[in-house]
């Protein structure tokens, strides 16, 4: 069972966090019990991570993280996230480049996306982390499927417009947009049956874009939100 309280373990945490001291952080990690080591991750994630700058939060993420990415990958991208919730973390940071080319496996990348692909709010911050995170377009498009936020359409939209000869992938990505279920999806779904020409798919949608509008999806994101509102 989890310990989610202990002052003693959590002020052995802070000290080294406090200091600045991350080899003194990753040694205490390092040598704890399995008892501790899990309260030390719950600490961590919920209570002393999100309370540093983001300076030392990347420093530590890539000193600690690689040494035992089964053991401390989830904590720090918890971490990550109620950072970046407080405004305090940037989701293109140099750090994440350099992490990113440190040999980390298929599953770690799936991860670092799924916990940090749902918070961009800039299709800058999404084409960053797909870049530096999958380089198959089939799992990009099963990623961006599941978030429901604008940037990640728009980027979705720009993933199937790499497969345009692909029309069975097209068609199955707008049926997974329809089946998702909501008002984006649909938009998306009725977009891109339009733009690309698909045929025979179940249902009428009440979003219909004219030929110039169309033509603007391909200009910028701003267009493409224009016509996506």
């Amino acid at each position: 069972m989890l310990r989610r309280h202990n002052p003693i373990l959590r002020q052995r945490l802070l000290q080294p966090l406090q200091a600045g001291d991350i080899k003194g952080l990753q040694d205490i990690l390092a040598n704890l019990k399995s008892m501790d080591f899990k309260t030390a991750g719950f600490l961590l994630a919920e209570e002393l991570l999100p309370t540093i700058n983001e300076a030392l939060f990347w420093e530590c993420f890539t000193t600690i993280v690689p040494t035992n990415p089964k053991a401390y990958l989830g904590t720090f991208l918890k971490g990550a996230v109620a950072l970046h919730r407080q405004g305090a973390l940037t989701l293109t940071h140099e750090a994440l480049s350099v992490y990113s080319q440190s040999g980390i496996s298929t599953i770690d990348c799936r991860k670092v996306l799924e916990a940090l692909l749902p918070l961009a709010r800039k299709h800058e911050e999404i084409t960053f982390l797909l870049r530096h995170f999958t380089a198959d377009v089939q799992q990009r498009i099963t990623l961006l499927l599941r978030i429901t936020t604008l940037p990640a359409a728009y980027a979705l939209f720009q993933e199937m417009k790499t497969m345009e000869e692909d029309s069975s992938l097209l068609r199955s990505t707008c049926l997974a947009l329809m089946k998702r279920g909501d008002a984006q999806a649909f938009r998306l779904a009725s977009i891109c049956t339009s733009y690309f020409g698909l045929e025979e798919l179940p249902g009428t949608f009440s979003l219909t874009l004219q030929p110039y509008e169309l033509s603007r999806l391909d200009q910028s994101y701003e267009t493409f939100k224009a016509c996506f509102n």
